[in-house]
Order: structure tokens, then sequence, then C-alpha cells
């Protein structure tokens, strides 16, 4: 794809259109002496999605920059000094929480680009926040966001932090989550797809125009697309079907950040943070290099200090316990049994092979005593 040339409002109608790159041309500069941390957590996340496989060099120099030549609206320096830190409150609480993930902010890039980068422009006003949206290359970190001029309402924040998240996310590797291979469009997004396959060759009826561009209504039947708008139809269909070329790194999250019909399946419209999963997806492309914690497969239990265990249950690692799909140990097998023996405690180490092929470790501490599994199962009982 080429960068994000589509100005026009009909072509930019959609609030998370993705996969067009921003207009940050030029040699990258390095300050990388000068950073300071953005988003650094110790904290271990749970949880993610759909991944393109390409990834962002780590730790990620990021940077922002006021780009008004996307749009033919403005956005002044005081509102684009109020969204940078709005897109950067958002990545420390978001992705900036993955061990593996660590930005380095390097302020605004006033030319070039960096490993992150996040150009903000004027989104119209006469669409208010139906054209919050953003366009980003998939794994290529460099993203083009629109935002309202003199908005600092609080439901313009979060509609704001919702588009950074999203499209940041792509720009770290994660693709569509409505498009994890086998997936179905919900209704809304088939009504307007349909509408959009018709208008992708140019033209179209009247109907199918205005179910693509519901904004814009048809003038007259059939509709004679100009080529942002052709260009707008094709990429919707792009963005919106299922995706062959995606791996499914957890299981499908229907309430993903990164998911159009999240909606439609019950998310609230203004919230902005990922998902248990989407975060797990995020830890699956960057691993970094701990010993990851034991999960429980089957007749096991989880204690404060380790697992409980019985002749019988079975190990795996936390990433699968967490809702990873496609991890196995090393030889083939998705978990551990425990074999028959003693009881007694003591400390196990699994070699896991990560989505991308490489070796990590699993460990931790386990408690292999029947009489302690029987009792948690009773007091779970009662319990419930």
């Amino acid at each position: 794809m080429t960068t994000a040339n589509t100005t026009n409002s009909a072509a930019r109608a959609l609030w998370l259109t993705t996969l067009l790159l921003s207009a940050c041309g030029g040699e990258a500069y390095d300050s990388r002496e000068q950073a300071t941390p953005l988003g650094v957590s110790s904290e271990a996340s749970t949880a993610y999605n759909l991944g393109s496989w390409s990834r962002r060099p780590m730790p990620a120099r990021f940077c922002t920059k006021l780009d008004n030549s996307q749009s033919k609206y403005v956005l002044s320096l005081a509102s684009y000094n109020v969204v940078r830190w709005w897109v950067i409150d958002a990545l420390q609480a978001t992705w900036g929480q993955v061990p593996g993930v660590t930005f380095v902010d390097n302020g605004t890039c006033l030319e070039g680009q960096l490993d992150v980068t996040v150009s903000i422009g004027a989104a119209d006003p006469t669409l208010g926040y139906g054209d919050l949206h953003g366009l980003t290359g998939r794994g290529s970190g460099q993203t083009m966001m629109w935002a309202l001029d003199a908005d600092f309402s609080a439901e313009a924040e979060a509609r704001t932090k919702a588009v950074a998240v999203h499209e940041v996310g792509h720009g770290l590797g994660l693709a569509h989550e409505h498009q994890m291979p086998g997936g179905t469009p919900c209704a809304s997004m088939q009504f307007k797809l349909a509408g959009c396959t018709s208008c992708q060759d140019g033209s179209c009826p009247a109907a199918d125009y205005n179910a693509c561009f519901p904004d814009y209504p048809a003038t007259m039947d059939p509709m004679q697309l100009d080529p942002d708008a052709k260009k707008y139809a094709i990429q919707y269909v792009h963005d919106t079907t299922p995706d062959p070329s995606a791996r499914p790194l957890t299981s499908y999250d229907g309430l993903s950040i990164m998911d159009y019909c999240a909606g439609e399946n019950g998310r609230d419209e203004l919230d902005w943070l990922p998902t248990r999963l989407d975060l797990l997806g995020m830890e699956l492309l960057y691993p970094d290099s701990r010993t990851y914690p034991l999960g429980c497969g089957t007749a096991c239990f989880y204690a404060g200090d380790g697992i409980i265990v019985r002749t019988g249950s079975t190990v795996t690692s936390g990433w699968t316990a967490r809702g990873a799909v496609n991890i196995h140990l090393v030889g083939g097998a998705t978990s551990f049994p425990m074999v028959p023996g003693p009881d007694g405690n003591g400390n196990m180490t699994l070699n896991v092979v990560d989505p991308r092929g490489q070796t990590r470790v699993a460990g931790g501490q386990y408690h292999k005593s029947a009489g302690l599994y029987s009792a948690v199962v009773l007091a779970s009982a009662v319990i419930r």
C-alpha cells in the first residue's frame, strides 16, 4: 500500500480504517541518548488475537507529529499538544503494560519517522466523532490519525484513545480480530460490506452506495464513484473479509479493541482499553527472555506459590492456560502429564515453542498431593 493520500471526507468516514501508511517520509533520526521511557511496566500482563508477524524493534523509539496535509481542516497546535498526551497516556496504560513492549518517547518529530510514529491531523467537524479514525501499515509502526480540533471533552478523549490503541496495535503487528480465518462479519458489517463490494468497481446502484457511504447519500442512480471513494470501497472490503494470511494467536475475542464488531458484541464504545486476550496476543508477538509461569491443563488448581496437582493431572504453559492457541512444548505435545509416583513438592520446567518457533521456558513450583487436591475440590464445592 502507499501513503494515505485520500483526503476527501467520503474516503475517510470509517472510524477505524487500517492498513494504509502514514505520510511520514524522510530518514529517521536517532535521539536514543536523550530519550525517556514511555509506559514501561514490570507488571506481568495477562492476555491476544491476530498477528501479521511483522514487528517493531524493541525498545521502540516513539514520536508524534502534527500533520495538516491530509485534510482540508486544520488541527491547532494547542489541540495537537492535548491529543499527543492522550495518545501517550493511552499507550502507557495499554500496550506499554506488556512486558516485552517498551516505548521510548522522542517527543515531537518534525521530520522523518521512528519505530512508532503517530501523525495527527484534523477530523471533519461536520461528521464529529464519526470521523475519528486512523490509517496504519500493519507491522510498520507508522500511523496517521485524525482528531477533532478544540474538543477536549471526556468523550473526545476516550474515542481518540480508542483510535490510538487500535492503530498502534496494527503498527505493532496485530491484525483485525473480525478477520480471523473462518470468521463471520457481524450484521452491520455484512450490510455495509455488501454495499462496498458492489461499489468497488467504481459504479453501483444508489442503494448499495448508501450502504457503503451512509454519511453521503447518493445523488443519482447508479452512482459513479470518484477515485477516492472507489479506493475507500476497495479498502473496506479488504479490511472486513477474512484474512487468510493472518495467524490466530488466541481464541476468538469478540470484544477485542481490534474488532470492528466489538460494539455490536457488547463492548462499550467509549472503552479504549485492550481486553485480556488483546494483551496476551501482544505478549506473544513480543515475548521477553524470562521464565513464564506454568499453567493448569486438567485436574489442576492454582495456588499462591504454584500449582496443585495429583497423578493424572496435566500441566501446560501459562500462555495456553490463558487462551493462547498453537503453543506447544518441545516435542509437539501441548501439555505434560503428572506420572504416578510419591507425593511431594518440587519445581518444574517446561520448554515451550512460541508462535515464531523460538523456545521459551515456563516453570514454577508444584505441589503433588492427592489429599491436598481433594481438599481443594471439596472446598470449591462448598464455595459454589
